[in-house]
């Protein structure tokens, strides 16, 4: 219970362990014990019973050696979806799966070739990875491969779209055969990109820098206050944060507040520095942070969030590292 307890969620809430075990005294899921003095949750039921994903599945693409490489064409025009590059593997180009490859083609050549008939005339193969034999659910077995391709507008709602995307592949015996091809998942892709050779992945970070660099070349709007670019954004703020005077709080509804309280909504514990469900955020203070300048020595300024109880006029404060 005490890992529980010491939860940033629970905490937020700020119920006790009494709170909690009346709510889950009638839940058919868990199971109470106390034992040493210590209390204990346990599951009902077992876990449930772990199973592969069936081939249809793109999320079902596992780990495998890299392969040979194809063209490193490719327009870096990408619609950047998915939310921050950090969140979308896709961003430099999309990786697909391709699955139900016959026996006859054992070279990644004839993948390539046949995913241009198959794909949007803007997607150029930049890589293709070997082709490998893998068991998929209930014992059967196909021959599979990975592919990357260049970005271009839209791209990965357009490859979405076209799902399940099928790829005529002729093989040497002479007739044509049809694979199949589907967009991979996050996960996978980044288990892809660890198995490219040196000079793709290279190219790769090559591209997603420079589309870094064009986003933060772009006006943007953080709580209804409009900035030029991620560096006009930055100096702003620093700005903000050294003229106002220590212990002081920035003024209701201006510029500097609403903007700090824009960035404090892209914080990863957002819901933690704003109270949670019972507190509310008040204000902005700027005040002395607890490290110091490596420098100079001196502590350094930084944001203070001020909090209050919702419907209450009782404030608190806690510190919100920007």
């Amino acid at each position: 219970m005490r890992y529980i307890l010491s939860c940033p969620r629970i905490k937020s809430l700020d119920i006790s362990k009494e709170e909690i075990l009346e709510a889950i005294q009638d839940s058919s899921l868990v199971q109470v014990k106390e034992e040493d003095g210590a209390t204990y949750l346990y599951r009902s039921s077992p876990l449930p019973e772990l199973r592969e994903r069936s081939q249809n599945n793109p999320s079902s693409y596992n780990r495998r050696p890299g392969g040979r490489d194809g063209d490193k064409g490719g327009h870096f025009k990408n619609s950047h979806q998915g939310g921050g590059l950090g969140k979308n593997p896709h961003a430099a180009g999309c990786f697909l799966k391709i699955f139900d490859i016959p026996e006859s083609i054992t070279q990644w050549q004839a993948v390539k070739d046949s995913l241009k008939d198959a794909l949007p005339k803007e997607a150029l193969v930049r890589y293709v990875s070997r082709i490998d034999t893998v068991t998929e659910a209930e014992g059967k077995k196909t021959r599979r491969c990975w592919v990357y391709l260049g970005s271009f507008e839209k791209d990965r709602e357009v490859l979405e779209g076209m799902q399940p995307i099928k790829v005529p592949i002729g093989g040497d015996d002479g007739q044509e055969h049809a694979a199949q091809a589907a967009v991979l998942t996050d996960q996978e892709i980044r288990l892809c990109v660890q198995d490219m050779p040196p000079r793709v992945r290279t190219n790769r970070e090559k591209d997603l820098q420079t589309l870094r660099r064009q986003l933060c070349a772009l006006p943007l709007t953080i709580g209804g206050v409009n900035f030029t670019s991620v560096d006009h954004l930055r100096s702003c703020i620093n700005e903000f944060l050294q003229k106002t005077p220590v212990n002081q709080t920035l003024k209701p509804g201006s510029a500097a507040e609403r903007a700090v309280k824009g960035l404090l909504e892209y914080h990863p514990k957002a819901f933690v520095k704003k109270g949670g469900r019972d507190k509310e955020v008040s204000g902005i203070k700027v005040g002395l942070h607890e490290k110091t300048n490596s420098q100079t020595g001196e502590r350094m300024k930084c944001f203070f969030v001020v909090r209050k109880k919702k419907n209450a006029t009782e404030e608190s404060e806690e510190q919100d590292e920007e």
